[in-house]
């Protein structure tokens, strides 16, 4: 082809646009805040167990970071850069009582719905003795963790586990909501007090022993009876059937009177 048919036809074609540049535009506010978060992490992590136990680190890590804005975007960040110091000594009890106490101060400061991302994280005893408000209860996301004693005397709390929770978790609660797409381990809601689960796994034994004046909703009848037998006085149950949850009491009589 000839050199001026070759650009005859260039000519017709618009040139293409120069690519544009994408400036990523850091938050600095949070970038900063993380940078502290760490540096208050490290210095939990470097500390013997039995230190922090008695000292009360936690407590007087918030009281050093009290000035901070800890947003619930801040702390999703933090929880979500772990992963390379889930290896370290006493990670499983350090960690979650550091998260514990960032999900507290930053409740107490105005902030709310939480979400926490577990991805390959073992921490125990987390967002146990949690307290929120009646009018106002503390509202947490956990995403794919393990460990156990999750949530223990934690009081005004709306939790959506996706996943599982572990043996004695959400042990002795009160005034909470909790819907667990996953499995719940041993002893699971013992002792709680006007607390709802939400129940969507398999349960292991014991699940609500002791427990009074809770509402308990689960898809399987055999689960419901076996947690009948062991929890306390004033308890509802319900089964839950399409989507809607049945009074179990009510579901009995229909099977009796339609021999279903």
């Amino acid at each position: 082809m000839r050199r001026e048919n070759v650009q005859s036809l260039l000519g017709g074609l618009e040139a293409p646009e120069p690519e544009k540049q994408i400036n990523v535009v850091k938050d600095e506010h949070l970038e900063e805040t993380l940078e502290k978060l760490s540096a208050a992490y490290k210095e939990l992590l470097w500390m013997s167990i039995m230190t922090f136990v008695e000292s009360g680190y936690a407590l007087k890590t918030m009281k050093k970071l009290s000035k901070i804005d800890i947003t619930p975007q801040a702390i999703f960040e933090f929880v979500s850069r772990l992963e390379q110091q889930s290896k370290e000594k006493d990670f499983p009890y350090k960690t979650s009582s550091f998260i514990s106490a960032l999900v507290q101060h930053s409740y107490d400061a105005g902030h709310n719905n939480f979400e926490l991302y577990l991805e390959n994280l073992n921490v125990c005893y987390l967002c146990s003795d949690l307290v929120g408000r009646t009018q106002n209860p503390i509202r947490l996301k956990l995403i794919n963790g393990s460990g156990s004693d999750w949530f223990q005397k934690a009081k005004n709390l709306d939790v959506q586990i996706i996943g599982d929770a572990d043996g004695l978790a959400l042990i002795g609660t009160y005034l909470c909501n909790f819907e667990v797409s996953g499995s719940v381990g041993e002893y699971g809601a013992r002792g709680s007090l006007c607390s709802n689960f939400r129940l969507l796994g398999d349960v292991s034994k014991n699940f609500g022993l002791e427990s009074t004046a809770c509402n308990f909703i689960h898809r399987s009848e055999s689960v419901l009876d076996s947690i009948r037998k062991v929890a306390g006085k004033g308890n509802k149950y319900y089964l839950l059937k399409d989507g809607k949850e049945i009074p179990y009491n009510f579901w009995h009589k229909l099977k009796k009177r339609f021999g279903r």
